[in-house]
C-alpha cells in the first residue's frame, strides 16, 4: 500500500491537477490511499508557493491521520508513505512510529526546493534549516527531484562536509525523473500562433521580472516590430503582484504607457492553456529552476521558448542552444528571431514526463532493502 500525502489543491498552483493525476497514475501499478489535510484557505495569502499557515495546518492534520492509522494498527510491514513535498516539518513522526511500533515502512517523496537551492525563498533559512533538511534525506528511502541540476545543488549545497561514504549513500537516494505532466491534456491546446510574447512566472525575486520589464522598454526603442506583439504577464492568482514595490510600480507604469503590454489575472487553467497554445514565444528570466513547468508546457503546445542556458533548462531542451541565452546581449539577439518565426523543436521531447509517476512507483517497488528507519535499530 502507498499512503499518498498529497498537497493542498490550489487553483494557482500545479497542485490543483496533481490531486487527481498522481493517485490515478500510481493506481496503475499499486494500491494507493490518499491522505488529505485541512486547508485554511484556497489561495496563497502569505508566502510564494503555498500559503505559509495553511500548508502547515494541512500537513499537521495529515500527520494526525497517520498517527491514528498506526495507533489503530492499520499500517502493515512494507507499506510506503509518499510525500508530495518533502520539505515537511513533522514528517519524522513516521519513522519514529515505525520504529516504536516495530512496523518497517518506507518513506519517499518529492524534493521541490529548499535552503540548498539557489534563489529559493527558504535559502535565507539555511543557517538553521540545513540540519533538519539533512534529516529529511537521512530518514527517507528515496527522494525524487525534477532534474539532475536539482540533485547537484542538493549534493553541493547541503551534503558538503560529509564523509565520502555517507555522501555516496545519500546521493544515491536521489532520483531525477522530472515532474509529472498531463501531456495529452496540455497538448490538446496546440493552436495557430499569434504575436504574443509571454512571461508565465510569478513576479517574485527568483523569477527576475525586472529584467524582462526593462527589456520590453529596450525593444520598444530598438525593435521596429515591437508594437506588432502583445507582451503579456499572467497569473492564476487574484492579482499579479510582487513583494517588491519597485516591481509593482514598474508593472503599473509599463502597462499604463503601452496598450500592448498586458497583465492578465485570475486565469483558470483552461484560460491559461488556451493563451499558452496561441503564444509564439514564452520567456524565462529565472535566477534558478529545478524543473520548469511553464517551459515544459510551452514546448508541449508548440511555442518557442527563450530561457537561461543553465539550471534545469538544458536538460528539458535536450541542450538545444537555439532556445537558450548566456547573457542579456544574447537574449536581445534571439528574442526577435524566436518571436517572429517557428524554430523547429519537437514537442515530444517533453513526453518523457508522462512516465514520471510510473518511474517513482517502479523505484519504490524495486526497493527490497531494510527501511531507513530500521537501519539503526
Amino acid at each position: 500500500m502507498i499512503y499518498l500525502l498529497e498537497l493542498e489543491p490550489l487553483k494557482e498552483r500545479y497542485t490543483y491537477w496533481w490531486t487527481e493525476y498522481i493517485p490515478a497514475e500510481m493506481r496503475k501499478k499499486n494500491k494507493v490511499t490518499v491522505i488529505s489535510g485541512e486547508a485554511l484557505t484556497d489561495r496563497v495569502e502569505t508566502g510564494l508557493f503555498l500559503d505559509a499557515g495553511s500548508t502547515n495546518h494541512w500537513k499537521a492534520n495529515q500527520l494526525q491521520k497517520v498517527a491514528k492509522l498506526f495507533f489503530d494498527k492499520q499500517i502493515n510491514p512494507g507499506d510506503t508513505f509518499f510525500a508530495c513535498d518533502l520539505w515537511y516539518p513533522g514528517i519524522e513522526m513516521i519513522p519514529y512510529m515505525s520504529s516504536l511500533y516495530n512496523i518497517p515502512v518506507y518513506l519517499y517523496g518529492i524534493w521541490h526546493c529548499g535552503s540548498c537551492n539557489t534563489g529559493d525563498v527558504v535559502q535565507k533559512f539555511h543557517e538553521w534549516s540545513r540540519f533538519f533538511e539533512m534529516g529529511f534525506f537521512k530518514i527517507c528511502d528515496g527522494v525524487f527531484v525534477g532534474s539532475e541540476h536539482s540533485k547537484q545543488e542538493i549534493v553541493e549545497n547541503l551534503f558538503y562536509g560529509l564523509h565520502p561514504d555517507e555522501l555516496k549513500e545519500l546521493s544515491n537516494k536521489i532520483h531525477a525523473f522530472g515532474m509529472p505532466i498531463d501531456w495529452a491534456g496540455i497538448n490538446k491546446y496546440y493552436a495557430p500562433k499569434e504575436k504574443i510574447i509571454l512571461f508565465p512566472h510569478r513576479p517574485d525575486p527568483e523569477k527576475n521580472p525586472l529584467m524582462f520589464i526593462n527589456l520590453i522598454e529596450h525593444f520598444f526603442i530598438t525593435w521596429p516590430e515591437w508594437a506588432d506583439y502583445k507582451w503579456i504577464f499572467c497569473t492564476s492568482k487574484k492579482e499579479f503582484k510582487a513583494q517588491d514595490p519597485v516591481v509593482n510600480s514598474k508593472l503599473k507604469d509599463i502597462s499604463s504607457r503601452f496598450d500592448n503590454v498586458v497583465i492578465l489575472e485570475d486565469l483558470s487553467k483552461d484560460e491559461f492553456y488556451k493563451l499558452l497554445g496561441r503564444t509564439s514565444l514564452v520567456v524565462s528570466t529565472n535566477y534558478n529552476e529545478t524543473f520548469g513547468y511553464s517551459i515544459v508546457e510551452a514546448i508541449t503546445v508548440g511555442a518557442n521558448v527563450l530561457v537561461p542556458n543553465k539550471f534545469s533548462y538544458p536538460e528539458i531542451l535536450d541542450h538545444n542552444e537555439d532556445f537558450m541565452y548566456d547573457n542579456i546581449a544574447e537574449f536581445i539577439e534571439k528574442l526577435p528571431i524566436l518571436a517572429s518565426r517557428k524554430i523547429e523543436i519537437n514537442p515530444k521531447i517533453t513526453q518523457n514526463y508522462i512516465w514520471t509517476v510510473n518511474s517513482w512507483v517502479t523505484t519504490m517497488q524495486s526497493n527490497h532493502s531494510i527501511p531507513a528507519s530500521f537501519r539503526a535499530t
